[in-house]
C-alpha cells in the first residue's frame, strides 16, 4: 500500500494518496491523534475531562488537561490529552513517567538501544493497519528488547521535519540513536522482517548475509535526502578542513541536505567505503548516486554543472 503524503489536509483528508505536508501548524477543524485504548482507534473523540486508568490504586494522577503527556500502564495507553502524540508500546515503556510531548522527549527515546518509530496520522487509513501490525510486534516476547513508539507526524512536526518525514505511514529503525532502515508506506512485509533483524542481529546468517543487511541500510541511508551528504562532523561544527569546504559550497548554492557524521558509526564509516568504491570522505550523494568527493564537487562547481545536478 503507498504510502499519504502530509499536505494540506483541508483539501486532501478524504484521499489514501498524493497529499504533501508542511509541517508547520495542524488544521483545527480536524483532531490530529487517534487515541489507542486496548488496542481500538477512537478517532475524532475528544477527551473533556482527565482519563484514568481500571483499578487505579497506586496510579499516578494523569493530571491536567493543559498538558499534553502520556502514559503506558500494563501495557495499555492513557493520553491525557486529544493532541498526545507520542505512544509507547510494551512493558519497556513504563519506564517513562509523565513527560511533555515534545522534540525533547522524542530525543531522549531516539537514543534508547532499539527503537522502532511509526510516523502516522489519524487521516490516512493505511497508518491504522501498520499500527496494529506493530502492537502484535510489540506484543511479542521475541521483541521485548525494542521499545515501539508512535509519532503523530503534524502534532510533532519538529521531529518530522529533523528527519525528513514527509509522507505516512513511515517507520524508522534506530539502534544506539542511529537510523538502521526505513520503510515508507504500508509495506507490512518488509516492516515485519525489519523488526525481526533488530531484534535478533546476531542471528541472521553467516558474514555474507551480514553483508547484505549492512548493504540494504546503506541504500536506505544514501536515500534518506535527495541530497546527501556523508561528512566528518555536523553542519555546525565540521571536523575537518575537506568536509568544511563542502558545506560551504552547498550552502552558496541554497540547496536544501541531509548530512550524516560518519565519526558517530564506525561500521557506516568503513562499508560505505566498499559500498560506493569511493575510499575518502565527505562523500556527496544525489538521488542516491555518489556524486564524489571534494575535488569533483569544487569542478562541478566551477563548471556550473554542480548547480543543475542539485535541482532535485
Amino acid at each position: 500500500m503507498e504510502p499519504c503524503a502530509l499536505e494540506s489536509k483541508a483539501m486532501q483528508r478524504a484521499a489514501t494518496s498524493g497529499c504533501s505536508f508542511h509541517p508547520t501548524t495542524a488544521d483545527p477543524r480536524i483532531p490530529t491523534t487517534a487515541m489507542l485504548v486496548e488496542g481500538q482507534a477512537l478517532r475524532g473523540r475528544s477527551v473533556q475531562r482527565e482519563r484514568k486508568p481500571p483499578n487505579n490504586k497506586n496510579k499516578p494522577d494523569p493530571g491536567s488537561l493543559g498538558e499534553a503527556s502520556i502514559w503506558c500502564i500494563n501495557s495499555f495507553l492513557y493520553p491525557s490529552h486529544q493532541h498526545a502524540s507520542v505512544f509507547l508500546h510494551g512493558s519497556a515503556a513504563c519506564s517513562f513517567g509523565r513527560r511533555e510531548v515534545n522534540a525533547t522527549l522524542f530525543s531522549n527515546v531516539r537514543d534508547r538501544l532499539l527503537l522502532v518509530v511509526n510516523f502516522s496520522a489519524d487521516w490516512a487509513p493505511q497508518c491504522t493497519h501498520v499500527a496494529d501490525v506493530l502492537k502484535v510486534l510489540a506484543s511479542e516476547q521475541e521483541n521485548s528488547m525494542i521499545e515501539f513508539v508512535e509519532v503523530n507526524a503534524e502534532s510533532v512536526a519538529d521531529v518530522s521535519k529533523e528527519l525528513k518525514v514527509d509522507s505516512v505511514p513511515t517507520v524508522i529503525l534506530f539502534k544506539n540513536g542511529t537510523e538502521v532502515h526505513r520503510i515508507c508506506g504500508a509495506n507490512i512485509a518488509e516492516i515485519t522482517k525489519a523488526v525481526s533483524n533488530l531484534s535478533h542481529p546476531d542471528t541472521n546468517g553467516d558474514v555474507e548475509s551480514d553483508l547484505l543487511d549492512l548493504n540494504t541500510r546503506l541504500r536506505n541511508l544514501i536515500r534518506r535526502s535527495p541530497v546527501m551528504l556523508f561528512m566528518k562532523g555536523t553542519p555546525s561544527q565540521p571536523r575537518c578542513g575537506f568536509s568544511k569546504q563542502i558545506l560551504e559550497i552547498l550552502n552558496s548554492l541554497n540547496v536544501s541536505f541531509d548530512t550524516f557524521d560518519i565519526l558517530t558509526n564506525e561500521e557506516v564509516r568503513q562499508g560505505l567505503k566498499t559500498f560506493s568504491n569511493w575510499p575518502t570522505y565527505p562523500q556527496l550523494y544525489v538521488k542516491g548516486e555518489l556524486i564524489g568527493g571534494l575535488d569533483i564537487v569544487k569542478e562541478m562547481a566551477a563548471s556550473g554543472e554542480l548547480e543543475e545536478a542539485l535541482k532535485v
